[in-house]
Formats: structure tokens, C-alpha cells, sequence
């Protein structure tokens, strides 16, 4: 039963593979320093090449094919085989899949999101935390006028 459940999850790997738009997380991720390894009957389905999110995707293929998918963030959507999944089943999710890519330009795209630069986020260190978990404190009675300070 987990020889064809694998089977079958290779199988939606290589369709999605062939489908513009759409990529699925493989083991590019495993490495040194990543993750040790994953899981081969979870599948993350990369919709950003579609100009959509996630949760859109989501939304649309439960909505209009009656499909859920396990999970959604802003760039992919997830789904999972178990032992007790057919071709049937499989056959149905590269079939939505195949819908979505051809539904995406017609629902509403993903925001622009405009990340800060790799630098953009470095903190001051002004006191090392054991320094500042050591230091003089002052407390601060509850309800006190916050312009005096």
C-alpha cells in the first residue's frame, strides 16, 4: 500500500512538473544546515508563477471544484496522499490542478509585497542581553502618567 502511495505522489510530482505556473517543493531543500530530509506523500505546490496567492488558490479550487487543500500562505498550497488514496483521487487533483492554471488570470492577483533589503531589518545592539538582564532596573507603578516619562 506505501510502494503505490509513493507511486502515486512521483506521479503527481512529474504532472505538476509539465504544468505552467506551477511548481512542487522537492528535495531541494534537503541539505546540510536545511532539512534533514521530507516527507515524499506531502506535497507543497509553489502557485506564485501563477500571479496568484496561496490562499486564493485555496479559496478557488474549494469554491469552484469542491477540493480542499491541506494548507495555504501567501505562495503555495498543500496537499496530502495516504495509503488510502486511489488513482482516482489522484487523478482528480492533477485535474484541478490543471483548472487552476488555467483559472489563475482571471481571479484576483497576488499584492505586491516589497521585502526590505537582506540588510534592512539588522537591529542595533546597544547592550549584549546578559548585560541588559543584569542591569538596574526601574519599576514602573501601573497607571501612571505616561508623559512624565
Amino acid at each position: 500500500l506505501l510502494d503505490a502511495a509513493l507511486k502515486r505522489a512521483e506521479r503527481v510530482r512529474a504532472a505538476v512538473a509539465e504544468l505552467d505556473g506551477l511548481s512542487v517543493l522537492n528535495r531541494d531543500v534537503v541539505d546540510e544546515g536545511l532539512a534533514f530530509d521530507t516527507d515524499p506523500l506531502s506535497m507543497a505546490f509553489d502557485v506564485s508563477g501563477l500571479g496568484i496567492t496561496g490562499y486564493t488558490a485555496a479559496e478557488h479550487l474549494r469554491n469552484t471544484y469542491q477540493v480542499n487543500m491541506g494548507a495555504a500562505d501567501t505562495i503555495r498550497i498543500s496537499a496530502r496522499l495516504t495509503h488510502a488514496d486511489d488513482d482516482g483521487r489522484v487523478d482528480r487533483l492533477l485535474e484541478v490542478l490543471t483548472a487552476l492554471t488555467r483559472d489563475a488570470a482571471h481571479l484576483n492577483p497576488s499584492p505586491r509585497v516589497n521585502f526590505p533589503a537582506p540588510g534592512g531589518l539588522d537591529l542595533e545592539t546597544v547592550m549584549l542581553p546578559r548585560e541588559a538582564f543584569f542591569a538596574d532596573i526601574e519599576t514602573v507603578p501601573y497607571g501612571v502618567d505616561s508623559a512624565r516619562f
